[in-house]
């Protein structure tokens, strides 16, 4: 997995699916910098079997999709407010045969972990 020179769009993966109908909204606060909202802008191409996401921020909305099925998992929307952006809501899949987590509090924990890890520290 890489951050590319290009940011990611929508357009950069194949199998692409909107968060369905059945979702649930996390309680999920966070804000970035100008800095890290430039690098979470950049999202998250997958290059191999072993890269889980496709990451791509359209119009201040993070899309959290799964790079083997192409399900939304997460939609973050992000304001900005002076020199910060701030989460305004959190949305997760709530599909059962998309996406099988019901734990809330178990989304916070794995949103939090790709936003630190994934796209900000790129591991």
């Amino acid at each position: 997995m890489k951050h590319n020179s290009e940011p990611a769009t929508r357009q950069s993966f194949s199998n692409v699916q909107p968060l369905p109908q059945q979702r649930a909204t996390l309680s999920f606060e966070r804000s970035f910098t100008e800095a890290e909202y430039e690098q979470i802008g950049r999202g998250v191409i997958p290059e191999s079997m072993d890269d889980r996401w496709f990451i791509f921020l359209e119009d201040d909305v993070l899309y959290f999709h799964r790079s083997w099925t192409g399900f939304c998992i997460y939609q973050v929307r992000l304001k900005k407010e002076d020199a910060q952006y701030r989460v305004v809501e959190a949305l997760v899949n709530r599909d059962a045969t998309q996406f099988s987590s019901t734990d809330d509090a178990h989304d916070v924990d794995l949103l939090t972990f790709v936003i630190e890890d994934i796209l900000l520290r790129g591991d």
